[in-house]
Order: structure tokens, then C-alpha cells, then sequence
């Protein structure tokens, strides 16, 4: 059962991204060709071409579970933007969240 620190920071990523105009859903199914089952992603967020996906984990052998999960919406999704995360995690912390500096 998740923690209720878990539970929070997934609620504040759903509140941050809907106000952003985005739709979220948790426990967003997955198709694993592997297990030949659904894995359940933490929350996903869609607002027309892009889509957002958010594992939060604070260790052992589901943190990597989670990452190839995310690989894998990465794959299906393009123009999409993943992040595994702690409750205590920031969302800059993300690489794919980081803001890319233009070197001229």
C-alpha cells in the first residue's frame, strides 16, 4: 500500500500539471510484452502532443521495474517527458525536466 508521503507528492504533481491545462490520470496501464500483463504508472498527464509520466519510489527492486516502465511510454509516446522520483524529490531534479542551456 503506498505511503501517504507517496500519495501526496502524486497528488501535488496531478494538481501542478491540471492547472498547466494538462489531463492526468493515476495508475495509468501500461502493456508489459514481457510479463504479459499491464504495469500501473504512478500518474500520466496528456495535453495535446505532450505527455508527462511520474514514478514515485523510494527504493528496492520496484525503482527498476518503474524505469524501464517509463522507458518503455517513452518509446511509445514521442513527444513525452519521464521522471522517476522520491516523495522528496523536486521536479528540476528530473533530467528530462531540466532546462537544456544553449551554448551560441
Amino acid at each position: 500500500m503506498p505511503s501517504i508521503t507517496h500519495q501526496n507528492k502524486i497528488r501535488t504533481l496531478q494538481e501542478k500539471y491540471e492547472k498547466l491545462g494538462f489531463c492526468c490520470k493515476r495508475n495509468y496501464p501500461l502493456y508489459n510484452d514481457e510479463e504479459g500483463n499491464f504495469s500501473l504508472i504512478d500518474l500520466v498527464c496528456f495535453k495535446g502532443k505532450m505527455a508527462r509520466a511520474f514514478e514515485v519510489e523510494k527504493s528496492g527492486k520496484q525503482v527498476l521495474k518503474n524505469a524501464k516502465d517509463l522507458q518503455r511510454f517513452k518509446a511509445i509516446f514521442k513527444n513525452s517527458k519521464i521522471c522517476q522520483m522520491t516523495p522528496s524529490d523536486q521536479l528540476g531534479e528530473c533530467p528530462d525536466f531540466k532546462k537544456r542551456v544553449v551554448k551560441r
